[in-house]
């Protein structure tokens, strides 16, 4: 009930920003799950990324939106599904540098990145919303591109 007291109604509207806090690196967690289901969206926020000095600690590979349709072109939604997929890419695949392996031609290009993916995923309180960050997201998507060309 609580969770469906939030949205529109001809009286008005309420905002809400619910959290859960879960202690398992599972997926399967039930009432997180449920929530999820039944949210607009998510953040996951990711204990190594803190680590890292990258704050907020976003993990932008499960974190979901259901209205980022709304706020984003077509264009924009192209680009940020890519960076996904290279996040995804560093986050499931770099360790196989540790073991000695070669990475193939997408992991070089996410590595190649990486530093610029992450300065670009930090937020500061002057981080402007509106206009440049759109267009670093485009850049970044571009120097991937131009490093898979190579």
């Amino acid at each position: 009930k609580l969770l469906e007291r939030a949205g529109t109604t001809p009286e008005g509207s309420i905002t809400a920003i619910y959290t859960v806090l879960t202690y398992t690196d599972q997926k399967q967690d039930a009432l997180g799950e449920e929530i999820k289901s039944l949210v607009d969206g998510h953040i996951v926020l990711e204990p190594k990324l803190a680590e890292q000095g990258i704050l907020p600690a976003f993990d932008i590979t499960n974190s979901i939106s259901r209205l980022q349709n709304k706020l984003l072109n077509e264009e924009e939604m192209k680009d940020l599904t890519i960076l996904k997929g290279v996040a995804s890419n560093l986050k499931n695949n770099k360790d196989i540098l540790l073991f000695g392996g070669t990475p193939d031609l997408e992991l070089k290009a996410a590595l190649a990145i990486e530093k610029k993916l992450y300065e670009f995923i930090k937020q500061t309180p002057k981080t402007d919303f509106n206009g440049d960050i759109r267009l670093e997201l485009a850049s970044l998507v571009n120097d991937y591109k131009n490093v898979l060309i190579k």
